[in-house]
C-alpha cells in the first residue's frame, strides 16, 4: 500500500510537471523572444521589432498578449519622437551652421571650412584664397530706405555672391554686409582673380527691391596661400586689411594682400593710438 501511494504521487507531480511545461514553455519561449527584440527599440530598428510575431491567434489575450501590445504601441510612439528630435536636431545645426536671413553659411561653417582647406593644402599640392566682400555705402542704403530694405538687399546681394562659386567652395556671410569666400584646389592666385571678378561684374547690376532700385559696389580683398602652416584667422584678417585697401581707393574693386599692407595697418594703428594719449593728456 505505501509502495502504491509513493508511486500514485509520483505519477501526480509527473503529470503535474507535464502539465505545468506544457502550459508555459510557450509563453516562456515568447517571453524569451520579446526580450530579445526589445533592443532593436534603442537601435531605432522600429519596423523590425514590429515584425516580430509575439501574438498568439486565441479568444482570450493572456499577459503577454497585452505586453506585446503595449510594446509595439510604444515602438510607435518612440518612432515618432525619434522623427522629431531629427527634425530639431537638423533645425540647431542649421540655426549653428547657416545665417538665418540669407542662407548662406555662417562663421562657423566658415572657420570649420576654411581650417578644412588649409589642413589639405599639402595632400592637395595646391592653394587656398579668402575673398573678404564689403559691400560699398551699404550703411547709406540702410539707414535712408530702413532696415526692411536693407535685409532684402542682404538677401539679393548673398544671391549674387553665391552664384560665383562652385560646388567645392564656400560662400559665406561673415556678419552685417560682409562676406567671405573660401576657394579651395587653387593652381594659382589667378583663379581667385577670377572669381573676384565675377563678383565684380554681378554687382555692376542694378538691385530691384519693389520701385526701388539701387546701385550697391563691392570692395573685395584676396589672400592667397600655399602653405598648410597659414592660420584661418591670419587669413581672414589678411583678406579683411585688403579690402580695406580695395575701400579706401574708391571701391568696386579687388585688391590682393601683401606684406606692405600689413605694415601700414599696423603704422595707422600706432599712429593712431598715439593721437589719442596725446589728447588724453589735455
Amino acid at each position: 500500500y505505501h509502495q502504491r501511494f509513493i508511486l500514485s504521487l509520483s505519477l501526480i507531480f509527473s503529470l503535474l510537471a507535464a502539465f505545468v511545461y506544457f502550459i508555459s514553455s510557450p509563453f516562456t519561449k515568447r517571453l524569451l523572444l520579446l526580450s530579445n527584440a526589445l533592443p532593436l527599440l534603442a537601435q531605432k530598428k522600429f519596423d523590425q521589432f514590429r515584425q516580430v510575431d509575439l501574438k498568439r491567434p486565441r479568444m482570450f489575450a493572456d499577459e503577454l498578449d497585452v505586453l506585446a501590445h503595449s510594446t509595439e504601441e510604444l515602438s510607435f510612439e518612440l518612432e515618432q519622437l525619434n522623427l522629431v528630435v531629427e527634425q530639431k536636431t537638423k533645425e540647431l545645426e542649421s540655426i549653428a551652421m547657416y545665417d538665418l536671413l540669407t542662407g548662406l553659411p555662417n562663421r562657423n561653417m566658415l572657420n570649420y571650412q576654411l581650417r578644412k582647406s588649409l589642413a589639405n593644402i599639402a595632400r592637395d599640392k595646391s592653394g587656398v584664397a579668402v575673398l573678404f566682400l564689403d559691400l560699398d555705402d551699404f550703411k547709406k542704403v540702410n539707414d535712408s530706405n530702413g532696415h526692411n530694405i536693407g535685409d532684402n538687399l542682404l538677401i539679393q546681394a548673398a544671391e549674387r555672391v553665391r552664384v560665383c562659386v562652385g560646388e567645392l567652395d564656400l560662400a559665406s556671410r561673415f556678419g552685417g554686409d560682409e562676406f567671405v569666400i573660401v576657394l579651395s584646389h587653387l593652381s594659382s592666385v589667378d583663379e581667385a582673380i577670377e572669381v573676384a571678378e565675377k563678383v565684380l561684374l554681378q554687382f555692376k547690376e542694378s538691385i530691384k527691391l519693389g520701385s526701388n532700385i539701387f546701385y550697391v559696389s563691392t570692395s573685395i580683398g584676396i589672400a592667397y596661400t600655399e602653405s598648410a602652416t597659414e592660420k584661418s584667422d591670419d587669413l581672414i584678417s589678411h583678406a579683411d586689411i585688403a579690402m580695406y585697401e580695395a575701400k579706401d581707393n574708391g571701391g568696386g574693386q579687388y585688391h590682393i594682400y601683401h606684406q606692405e599692407m600689413f605694415q601700414r595697418v599696423a603704422h595707422r594703428v600706432m599712429l593712431e593710438g598715439e593721437v589719442r594719449q596725446a589728447l588724453a593728456k589735455q
